[in-house]
């Protein structure tokens, strides 16, 4: 019940971060590394967070796990909250003008069901790790293979960031989710500890970009007004994709091992990469009516507010395709 509370409380901080970042900065390449360094520092979080947990768990007292982040979540909520500087506008309403919700967009729905899919991915790899670790006989060695995963998604996340991209963001973001799903499709022949590490290392190089990029996309799929909206869905798509992981994930390995919890992951893996497959054309279109819409369907030449098109690159800035 308390998880409940705290959960319906938090806020979509990611969404608003990302929201701030759009307003700050103007320039797109510097968006995208803004969006880079967003996405590493929270993975740094998924690296220090748990340690830091049992540890307070453990040498301290039990409910220090619990209190210390309900603290930091205050201070930090509050303390965000305050920089006005940072803050967007409020965009008024117009009598008798209807705002669209951002879901009416069919590349926000693809990219919401592929969201729901990457969080079932991750929801399901989080309690399988653990009931592998405690099949090997080493449940505690399970956080440390955890904070290999997001530590290979951090490193990841802060080199995409730092150079700058002229392919279609759609097709990277394809990329991106091809990629991950044949790396957690590894997991079924993992049969030791080490080995799991070094596969969930190297898999975690596509987490990081393909979260980036599919923020990304919002902007390229939803009008101004709607970002903050657009960003919220995906943000609450993952969530719930995490949550749902996590329990049928758990039912299965109940019933039948750590590695059916592994078959739960690839079968999330193989939905988003067919709903990304099935849904490029839509992808790739962006937001009738705004600058961010590629100027055709068969178009790749523009890519909308992330675009960082040769053109604008300077002539001796880091590229690649």
């Amino acid at each position: 019940m308390t998880a409940i509370v705290a959960g319906a409380s938090i806020g979509s901080y990611g969404s608003m971060v990302r929201a701030r970042w759009t307003h700050v900065v103007s320039d797109p390449r510097q968006l995208h590394t803004a969006y880079s360094l967003e996405s590493a520092l929270d993975e740094l979080v998924f690296v220090v967070g748990p340690v830091l947990a049992t540890l307070l768990a453990t040498e301290v007292t039990d409910s220090a796990g619990i209190i210390v982040p309900m603290v930091a979540a205050l201070v930090g909520g509050v303390w965000f909250l305050s920089q006005r500087r940072t803050e967007p506008p409020v965009m008024p309403a117009v009598p008798g003008v209807k705002h669209r919700s951002a879901m009416r967009s069919p590349g926000m729905i693809v990219l919401a069901v592929v969201f729901v899919a990457m969080g079932l991915i991750f929801g399901a790899t989080d309690v399988s790790t653990i009931a592998f670790a405690e099949e090997q006989g080493s449940k505690s060695a399970s956080g440390l293979i955890l904070g290999v995963f997001a530590m290979g998604s951090l490193i990841s996340g802060l080199a995409y960031g730092a150079r700058h991209w002229v392919s279609p963001l759609w097709k990277r973001f394809t990329i991106g989710m091809v990629a991950l799903a044949l790396g957690v499709s590894l997991f079924f022949v993992v049969t030791s500890l080490p080995v799991l590490a070094v596969v969930m290392f190297v898999t975690g190089f596509t987490i990081a970009p393909t979260l980036i990029n599919g923020n990304a996309l919002v902007q390229n799929l939803v009008t101004p007004h709607q970002l903050t909206e657009g960003l919220a869905w995906v943000g609450t798509s993952l969530g719930v994709g995490v949550s749902f992981g996590a329990s049928i994930a758990g039912s299965r390995i109940d019933a039948a091992g750590a590695h059916a919890g592994f078959q739960v992951v690839m079968i999330a893996a193989g939905v988003a990469v067919i709903a990304v497959l099935a849904s490029t054309r839509v992808l790739r279109r962006g937001a009738p009516g705004t600058e961010g819409s590629e100027g055709s369907e068969g178009s790749d030449s523009t890519e909308g507010p992330d675009s960082t098109g040769v053109a604008d690159l300077p002539e001796d800035g880091p590229v690649s395709a």
